[in-house]
């Protein structure tokens, strides 16, 4: 149990599953493939943190209150040793004006002395100003000598202050922090039977070239046969006795 107050907290929960998928594997083999797969899902739960009655306690600034009424008792005895007529004084200074300033060191001390105590986990923030806004009401129960300038002292109405504020300080209870949606890693699809490599055709046998046709034998020409010797044209003669 902490000095502060504990905001709820988010307890994360991961789960790890495994499978296994068989399948087939090459179709001409006709073997069998396993093929193991890891999923993993992560679940949130929130835990609940300190009740009405650990609050109450935890808002009050005990540590700063005590260090208060301490010298406030001081300061309360300085007032009753005073000469008559004459302000009571603490090694020369205003017994009342010491008092104003113990009551505002005290105010400011207690959201600081609180973020020194914070732990992982504490809502110190909430708890710092819950405490802030209870400490006057603190001061001035215990007859601060420091609401003397601003405020006539009243046990009765003191205790009606300090209680009805102590009540309601309970009321303050930190909110939880927003969870994360549940992380689920997709579940992969099983693996796909290889397919197998297609049987290429059989190659064809290839196209012979085309036998050239054999060159013809010429046409033979037919033979006229023996004729008539053809006579010569007719000319001039020329010969002996001829003109």
């Amino acid at each position: 149990m902490g000095r502060l107050v504990k905001a709820p907290q988010v307890v994360a929960t991961t789960t790890r599953r495994r499978a296994t998928v068989i399948g087939m594997g090459r179709l001409q083999a006709g073997e069998a493939a396993e093929t193991t797969t890891e999923t993993t899902e992560t679940t949130t739960q929130t835990t609940a943190g300190d009740t009405y009655l650990e609050r109450v306690a935890k808002y009050i600034p005990a540590e700063i209150i005590a260090f208060f009424l301490f010298a406030n008792n001081l300061l309360k005895q300085s007032l009753t040793e005073g000469v008559d007529n004459a302000a009571p004084t603490m090694a020369g200074f205003n017994v009342v004006h010491v008092g104003v300033a113990l009551l505002v060191l005290s105010w400011i001390l207690t959201p600081i002395y609180l973020y020194r105590l914070r732990e992982p986990g504490d809502a110190w923030k909430l708890n710092a100003a819950i405490a802030f806004l209870l400490f006057p009401v603190w001061a001035y129960a215990i007859e601060g000598v420091g609401f003397r300038p601003i405020l006539q002292f009243d046990g009765h109405f003191a205790s009606i202050i300090l209680g009805a504020a102590t009540l309601i300080s309970g009321l303050a209870r930190p909110s939880a922090p927003t969870p994360a949606p549940p992380v689920r890693d997709p579940v992969p699809d099983p693996v796909p039977d290889p397919v197998p490599d297609p049987v290429p055709d059989p190659v064809p046998d290839p196209v012979p070239d085309p036998v050239p046709d054999p060159i013809p034998d010429p046409v033979p020409v037919p033979d006229p046969g023996p004729g008539p010797v053809p006579e010569p044209p007719a000319g001039p003669r020329t010969g002996p006795g001829r003109p």
